[in-house]
């Protein structure tokens, strides 16, 4: 979300719509250009504000602690940091591959397929080993609840209601991620190196000596889950389409 000057009859929020225009936006914020969360006092937002966390990028309202953010967040997703995650990535899809294939004649739903794919993707890449069949299902649940609750107004926290379910999903996932971030900074305190993105969110230090917090760390996971999820696997069913549909461009990438 971008603030700009207020013009009459205009509003000063703009969200980017391409990558050039967040790249002009970024390269812009000296000349007073302002990157910034939703905020978490709009009644609109509570939903994410509470289930993503006040920590959250998406919800941090002022700009130059989102800048700061920004730069703390920045190392585990530059293009050396991308490069180390390839081979787990490579692998991991292989597997899903093999499980597709695997499913014979009865076939594999291409959209639930790749929903799967994508969720255990994001959390190998964040947690920096292979997640267990029963450990990403179940964490699967949870997320999808926790989704379910984002526009659960009028957000009533009442047994068995979704704002009530989600909740008690962003809880357990919290604590999930709480796990990880422990344990990477047990393994950086032993001086070991810790793996992936969570490892390098909890070495990252600014040039002041700032460093990401637990709970920064934990909100910006289920930030990415949430941003990078549905997103991917979405795209990856409509190229899917688009192959069935050309089979020429599918057999040139077959061979």
């Amino acid at each position: 979300m971008v603030q700009v000057a207020q013009q009459p009859l205009f509003n000063s929020f703009y969200m980017p719509a391409t990558m050039q225009l967040a790249k002009d936006v970024f390269a812009a914020e000296s000349d007073g250009t302002t990157t910034q969360g939703l905020g978490g006092n709009n009644i609109g937002f509570k939903g994410f504000a509470t289930l993503l966390g006040e920590d959250s990028l998406l919800i941090v309202a002022d700009g130059e602690r989102h800048k700061q953010l920004r730069a703390l967040l920045q190392p585990a997703f530059n293009a050396d940091a991308i490069a180390a995650y390839l081979p787990g990535i490579q692998s991991l899809v292989q597997r899903h591959m093999a499980k597709w294939v695997a499913a014979g004649p009865e076939g594999v739903k291409a959209y639930e397929g790749n929903k799967m794919l994508t969720f255990d993707f994001i959390l190998q890449v964040a947690m920096g080993r292979a997640i267990p069949d029963d450990e990403l299902h179940r964490l699967s649940d949870l997320f999808n609840t926790l989704v379910r609750g984002l526009l659960a107004w009028p957000f009533l926290n009442i047994p068995s209601t979704p704002w009530n379910k989600a909740l008690k999903a962003q809880k357990e996932l919290i604590s999930y991620f709480q796990a990880g971030v422990t344990a990477a900074r047990q393994q950086l305190a032993a001086g070991d190196q810790a793996p992936a993105v969570m490892g390098r969110l909890v070495a990252a230090v600014d040039e002041d000596g700032n460093r990401l917090t637990d709970k920064e760390i934990t909100d910006n996971m289920l930030l990415l889950l949430v941003a990078g999820h549905d997103t991917s696997s979405t795209t990856l069913t409509r190229c899917m389409s688009n192959l069935q549909d050309h089979p020429e461009v599918w057999q040139k990438l077959r061979d």
